[in-house]
């Protein structure tokens, strides 16, 4: 009988298994023998146990989650009826499919939530609130902070924070790292659009969870962004939430339709509406707009709009 061949992704996670801290993708190609790209190609944010954590170093996602945290401001709808209405809650808690319920506790009381449903009519609900919001006097205004303690056995801390000693001046410096890295990571993505489900996997991996004082939700957070904003599309009964860089949309008939960034020897580079079939005009202060015909040999785009968010 023929050995089992040893996968990379095997490889790689007894390398990480073994150095028990996070390793770069160089250190890992030098420890294993790899190719970076083959270790690369071992790490990815969807239900994988080898994830990429920032700073192109990768990590066990067991590991790589202990004490990462997250602020959750319910609404009063939400505290009356012991729920969280939140994708990135439910991302958070559940970052790949084990149970659907886990614990949590504060100091020695345990608490059950449960997961009702993923991305669809609205956001992914979790239930199982009550009793904590009773015992604490939980009000509205306040922060719900969670800390993982243990992936593995799905255990977290909760901690209620009151709204008058939220520390507003550090929260908003947190608000707006956030906001920046979102617009790195968009940034480079083909349509300078991405689902709010795949960014928050991507985001609740880097250090910023880490730290003590955490940034408000994502959705919180883009809904006010200077240079993001936060958009719905529905598909039949389902309802994504995605987040994208305005200046790379325009608004037609209430809805936002991509402007993509062509180039050719006349026009240079220049945006044209795939949806409206149209070449676009560029307008610093007002955005894009259908070109006329006696404007099509005056759509070079200025390196300005590159530079600027």
């Amino acid at each position: 009988m023929k050995n089992k061949k040893v996968t990379n992704k095997e490889i790689v996670r007894k390398i990480l298994a073994k150095a028990e801290y996070s390793l770069s993708i160089n250190e890992v190609s030098s420890l294993t023998g790899l190719k970076k790209a083959q270790v690369r190609n071992t790490a990815n944010y969807y239900g994988s146990e080898i994830v990429p954590v920032g700073r192109g170093k990768i990590d066990l996602l067991t590991r790589a989650y202990k004490g990462r945290g997250l602020r959750v401001t319910p609404t009063g709808q939400d505290i009356e009826a012991g729920i969280v209405h939140s994708d990135e809650l439910s991302i958070y808690l559940w970052p790949f499919q084990i149970k659907e319920a886990i614990a949590i506790s504060e100091e020695g009381e345990k608490f059950t939530l449960k997961k009702k449903f993923g991305v669809s009519d609205g956001q992914s609900l979790i239930s199982g609130f009550s009793r904590w919001h009773q015992m604490i006097n939980f009000q509205v205004g306040d922060d719900i902070i969670f800390r993982c303690c243990n992936l593995e056995n799905q255990k977290f801390n909760i901690f209620r924070l009151p709204s008058r000693k939220r520390s507003e001046e550090e929260i908003t410096c947190k608000n707006f790292q956030l906001g920046e890295m979102i617009y790195n990571f968009l940034k480079y993505t083909p349509n300078k659009f991405e689902h709010l489900y795949f960014l928050a996997r991507k985001s609740l991996l880097r250090d910023l969870y880490l730290d003590e004082i955490l940034p408000d939700e994502l959705f919180r957070v883009l809904s006010k962004g200077k240079y993001l904003f936060v958009l719905e599309k529905k598909y039949g009964k389902a309802s994504f939430l995605g987040v994208g860089i305005k200046k790379y949309f325009h608004s037609c008939k209430g809805e936002y339709h991509l402007v993509s960034i062509l180039e050719d020897e006349i026009l240079g580079k220049h945006g044209y509406c795939p949806e409206c079939k149209s070449l676009m005009v560029w307008d610093k202060k007002r955005g894009w707009r259908s070109a006329r015909e006696d404007e099509y040999f005056d759509l070079s785009l200025h390196k300005s709009f590159f530079k600027l968010k």
